[in-house]
């Protein structure tokens, strides 16, 4: 695993998404969420302080429930370019080709295919 994919534990941030989202899925979690933010927000940072703080856009992210939906992706293109398997112009090409579908597709619709 890479330690630009892992934190300073050498914990992958794709377990530890997991687990905080695991966390949050909990009827108690639940119920925080709905009646006390900042308790809500205090007790995930208490429980993850090392990711909270290295990775503190990512975890807010993750704790007000934000579409997450592009973290996989940019994860695995960070994995195969530290190893090698992908060049950062294919990484931007596939990881710009992936948020065009997402959002200017479905709104402006795909442009033709260029003639080379």
């Amino acid at each position: 695993m890479s330690a630009v994919t892992s934190d300073k534990d050498g914990t992958p941030i794709r377990d530890t998404v997991k687990l905080i989202q695991q966390m949050m899925s909990s009827e108690l979690f639940m119920q925080l969420y709905v009646e006390d933010k900042v308790k809500y927000t205090h007790t995930l940072r208490a429980a993850f302080p090392t990711f909270a703080e290295e990775y503190h856009y990512l975890f807010k992210k993750i704790i007000n429930r934000d579409d997450l939906t592009m973290l996989e992706p940019m994860l695995s293109s960070i994995e195969a370019l530290s190893k090698g398997t992908k060049t950062d112009k294919e990484i931007t090409t596939d990881i710009g080709e992936k948020l065009a579908e997402k959002y200017l597709y479905p709104t402006f619709g795909k442009p033709p295919p260029k003639d080379d």
